[in-house]
């Protein structure tokens, strides 16, 4: 009886061995993928200038960091994650981990993102929800017009911007009225502001270096100038 007690005693231990065997293979799987790495690299533009401001998110997580003045991020990920670059204006860029402890991404400009905001002050709004509010005009429309003075080409060009002249003299000081007039004791002429600098005599402007104008009407696009853009702003 001895051997065919030893040859069940051989095939308990195959058995055993398969099955601590398969055991380990449904095991390790499980812990590569709870493995975490931490992730490093940089993320730059398509001139290879860094982005500063980037979000780096693991999918389908709530894990994520931001890209520091050098363009350069660090995120814990797990090993089989994948990491999603984006940036206002550039267009979303998906990383495999795939075990890899650097990557280094390159974000090109995205023109539909950019058509679909307006900057606005310090912030940023749907472009649909401002377009009543802010008319642009280009540079090469406003030389059309014969004149030194660029309010001159600006003329009819713009909604709810009416541009005439109190004295009907060629060359005479124009008035701007946007959208009727909005103070009644001050001055309700509007605020000029070329390149970022609040100007008052806005005819000195020569409108062959207009690359455009924009007039914001409403307080909505209007309001980082506060009181002195009650009247609408130019610029």
């Amino acid at each position: 009886m001895s051997p065919p007690v030893q040859a069940v005693g051989g095939k308990l231990r195959r058995m055993q061995c398969l099955l601590l065997s398969l055991l380990l293979c449904a095991v390790l799987p499980l812990s590569l993928r709870a493995q975490n790495l931490n992730v490093s690299g940089t993320v730059r533009d398509g001139n290879s200038d860094p982005v500063a401001g980037a979000s780096v998110v693991v999918k389908g997580a709530t894990t994520g960091a931001t890209t520091d003045a050098n363009g350069s991020y660090t995120i814990n990920a797990p090993a089989d994650a994948t990491l999603v670059f984006s940036f206002l204006g550039l267009s979303t860029v998906e990383e495999a981990v795939a075990g890899r402890g650097r990557i280094d991404v390159v974000l090109d400009e995205s023109n539909q993102s950019l058509d679909e905001v307006v900057v606005v002050g310090y912030g940023t709004m749907r472009k649909r929800d401002v377009t009543g509010s802010i008319s642009t005009t280009k540079g090469s429309d406003i030389v059309k017009i014969q004149s030194f003075n660029a309010l001159e080409g600006l003329r009819g060009k713009a909604a709810g911007v009416n541009i005439f002249s109190n004295t009907g003299q060629p060359g005479g000081e124009l008035r701007v009225i946007i959208r009727g007039i909005a103070t009644i004791n001050a001055s309700a002429n509007p605020l000029y502001v070329v390149d970022g600098v609040v100007m008052s005599d806005f005819h000195l402007v020569n409108p062959n270096d207009i690359e455009s104008i924009e007039v914001l009407k409403d307080a909505s696009s209007a309001a980082i100038y506060g009181a002195r853009g009650a009247n609408g702003v130019i610029l």
